[in-house]
């Protein structure tokens, strides 16, 4: 092969890959981790703060800062999610430039084409350079590690040994995942120790702690144990099994694609991409024929004379392939799919020199072959994207990230250009930490002042003029009352089957059906100011709705309203209890409706009462209600139910 053929043709892989990686960002899913992320890499591109931890983890440690870090960079210069999104797409098409350096080197320009073009094309590489995710940072730094171990241990140039430990320290405090190289290193710096400069060593070494000093200090200051990272868990304790050689099969072969769209949607996905099995079986007997080839070059000459292996990339190789599916097959380590993405790209490499050496011996059909496989993934990639596009993937892919930026598009475009005015994000939760819409809108709508509410159980009315933004998921009570109670909005549908968010651009607050005159002035400052008697929903259950004003004092604590529903004969029949709208959002003059759902009966003897009182949670301390001179007189409000 000529050098320009060698050239054009890389350079068409590359533009495929990098089209598959960095086209059409916005039908990338973006949910709460990948908004929890941005989020932090937003505030530190901004110069709010310095991150010296992550985002929570699953099992109850923070993760290290550096994917925090890595965000930001891109965020520095376009403060939009797809800067960082494109930013992962940027570095795995950048990887494939590594996997094509790599295989060449070793095993020639055909060899090193074909592993290019199997990555380029792998639907589950494709994925996981398509959102933000930590993990997906990977095989960028991952290769850097590969590539510079090699330089190092095999090739004899001690400095790279530098670049080799920052990589691994990038890696391993981006994801967890990543630290299933480092077993690696130091069996390499044991094997190969003849090629180990000292110097370098100590100075990697030093580079390496410096990013990882932050961390340490924060974890210290936490009194967090680096043992509790290894720690086992209910979630991740578990016998030997092979999951993770299977999760690994996964990743070379793209086999369970169709796990991405969910359970609902998988006979719409069956519609388009039948079965991969065939393709599946394709590509892992080349795995497994590249394999055997790497085993059959790398014994093929003898041991050298100091002992050590006449093919150094073989052992290196073997040693990188391995080390993430024997980590993670550890008993008491969790393990999913993309805990596997330290070793690429070397399954691809494997099939590349099989599919080279086929089509060398067989004067081409190996190269048909190759196009045979790749033409069969990209059908099954582009399909997932049909499917996720035309309807809801429940169970799968999340909903693409250019409905929400749209919808935050409009939200911009109805804010007030004058005085002073704030954004409700209406979702399932009271903060971005936990609640995904919330999450989700903090970081597109970010530069406008904004509070969140849990529109499950909670109206907010503002006294300043205030957009709302509400989830899909709420309650219909609350879509209804601020439907009710707008000066104009209009709703933004998402994928069919997934509803519509609301945008409210709100007037005055609607008052009680039943006003309590004066209003009910309890001990934390809050005030009932009336209520909605019981409506009921169906047969068995109705609805209750509370109106009432913050404090002017409100202080951290958690406050719970108690709903106790009594007959005629005194006897509680039902009772719903539930939080205030968090007391650390409360400004002035906000008033909140709250609803309740309970159990409900005609058959109930008449005329049906609720006793209504707040308390103070976890203590289950009565919040006494004051009279027109301060004293308590009383822990709970007996009002009618029913009209």
């Amino acid at each position: 092969m000529s050098s320009r053929t060698e050239i054009i043709l890389l350079a068409l892989i590359i533009l495929l890959g990098g089209v598959l990686r960095l086209g059409w960002p916005g039908l990338t899913e973006f949910k709460g981790d990948e908004a929890r992320l941005m989020l932090l890499s937003l505030e530190m591109a901004q110069g709010e703060q310095f991150p010296v931890r992550g985002i929570g983890s699953s099992v109850g440690v923070p993760n290290a800062p550096m994917s925090v870090w890595l965000y930001a960079l891109p965020l520095v210069f376009w403060k939009h999610l797809y800067a960082a999104t494109l930013f992962t797409g940027l570095l795995n098409t950048a990887a494939l430039l590594g996997c094509w350096w790599l295989v060449r080197r070793y095993w020639g320009a055909e060899a090193a084409l074909a592993a290019a073009l199997l990555m380029a094309v792998s639907p589950w590489a494709i994925f996981h350079s398509r959102k933000i995710w930590a993990q997906n940072l990977l095989p960028f730094f991952t290769l850097g590690w590969g590539i510079s171990g090699l330089l190092t241990f095999v090739e004899g140039k001690p400095r790279w040994l530098i670049v080799h430990l920052l990589c691994l320290a990038i890696a391993a405090q981006a994801h967890f995942a990543g630290m299933a190289l480092g077993p690696a290193t130091g069996l390499f710096l044991l094997l190969f120790r003849g090629r180990v400069n000292l110097k370098w060593l100590t100075a990697g070494i030093a580079a390496a702690a410096l990013t990882a000093l932050p961390f340490l200090i924060h974890l210290s200051q936490a009194g967090i144990s680096l043992s509790r990272f290894l720690r086992p868990t209910g979630e991740s304790s578990r016998g030997l099994d092979l999951m993770a050689g299977r999760y690994g099969w996964w990743l070379i072969t793209g086999h369970d694609l169709y796990t991405l769209v969910g359970g609902e949607a998988l006979a719409d996905y069956r519609a388009i991409v039948p079965s991969m099995g065939v393709i599946s079986a394709i590509i892992t007997l080349c795995f497994v024929a590249g394999v055997g080839l790497w085993l059959k070059q790398g014994w093929a000459n003898g041991p050298l004379a100091d002992g050590q292996p006449a093919r150094p990339p073989l052992l290196f190789m073997l040693i990188w392939l391995l080390a993430p599916v024997l980590f993670f097959s550890l008993p008491f380590l969790p393990v999913v799919h993309h805990y596997l993405l330290p070793f690429y790209p070397l399954p691809f490499a494997a099939a590349g020199v099989a599919l080279a050496d086929l089509g060398r011996r067989t004067r081409g059909w190996g190269w048909l072959l190759l196009l045979v496989i790749a033409g069969g993934q990209l059908w099954g990639w582009v399909g997932l994207q049909q499917v996720m596009v035309a309807r809801d993937t429940p169970g799968g892919l999340g909903t693409p990230v250019a409905y929400y930026v749209d919808a935050a598009a409009q939200v911009r475009t109805w804010w007030p250009d004058e005085g002073e005015a704030e954004l409700l994000l209406g979702g399932e939760g009271e903060s971005s930490e936990f609640d995904e819409f919330a999450a989700i809108f903090a970081v597109l709508l970010a530069e406008y002042p904004h509070r969140f509410i849990n529109s499950q159980a909670h109206a907010l009315f503002p006294a300043q003029p205030a957009l709302v933004l509400l989830s899909p998921t709420a309650a219909v009570p609350v879509r209804q009352v601020y439907q009710d109670a707008a000066a104009s909005f209009t709703t933004l549908p998402l994928r069919p089957g997934e509803g519509e968010i609301l945008l409210v651009q709100l007037a005055a607050a609607p008052t009680p059906s039943q006003p309590l005159t004066p209003p009910a002035l309890a001990a934390n400052w809050v005030q009932i100011e009336g209520y909605t008697p019981l409506t009921s929903q169906d047969e068995q259950t109705a609805v209750w709705a509370i109106h009432w004003q913050t404090g002017d004092y409100p202080d951290p604590a958690d406050y719970h309203f108690f709903n106790h529903l009594l007959a005629a004969d005194g006897m509680r029949v039902a009772q719903q209890d539930g939080p205030l709208f968090a007391p650390t959002q409360w400004r002035t003059g906000d008033r909140v409706i709250s609803y309740f759902t309970l159990p409900w009966s005609l058959t109930w003897p008449r005329p049906l009462m609720m006793n209504v009182g707040i308390y103070r949670y976890p203590e289950v301390e009565n919040i006494p209600f004051l009279d027109v001179a301060g004293n308590p007189y009383a822990v709970w409000l007996t009002l009618p139910a029913e009209k």
